[in-house]
């Protein structure tokens, strides 16, 4: 391998291992953050150059062995760990947690984009309408009395109280 192919397998591993401490930093940033999911990364080699093939063993020699030189590293693939992570009382009502799989629904009420979350830190709005903390609407079963539940076929959209 030249001087140059040494330099190159080096900037690449530099610059795979940057974009690591950017998700691990992304990470720590956000670990105060209500449902936020961390994200993890894979690496993998670029492409190997074959030095030398492997060969079976003969009466006078062993198994031979390849002999590879690698030419850099990638980022295979960055992952989000979607694990159930840990419920903590607030004393809100309108806190909500999930447990176990799932997301919450909430509508942006300017123009109907409907975004998943599992962020269940809600409030009630000056409408009477229960918002996440950018004023998006939780959607779910609507048209039951409060403590009954919705007569069959249950409506959904804006959740009000």
């Amino acid at each position: 391998m030249s001087l140059i192919g040494t330099l190159t397998s080096g900037v690449s591993a530099m610059r795979a291992f940057t974009k690591d401490l950017e998700i691990i930093g992304n990470n720590i940033s956000n670990v105060n953050t209500v449902g936020y999911k961390g994200s993890s990364v894979s690496f993998a080699d670029s492409f190997s150059n074959t030095m030398r093939s492997s060969a079976p063993s003969t009466a006078t020699s062993s198994d031979q062995a390849a002999t590879q030189v690698g030419t850099g590293v990638s980022i295979s693939q960055i992952t989000t760990n979607f694990t159930q992570g840990a419920l903590s009382t607030t004393g809100l009502n309108t806190d909500l947690g999930i447990s176990g799989n799932g997301f919450f629904l909430v509508k942006n009420p300017s123009d109907n984009q409907t975004f998943a979350t599992r962020a269940g830190n809600f409030r009630i709005d000056d409408k009477g309408y229960l918002v996440s903390y950018q004023g998006y609407r939780v959607q779910g079963a609507t048209g039951g009395a409060a403590g009954t539940p919705p007569t069959a076929p249950a409506a959904f959209g804006d959740i009000k109280l």
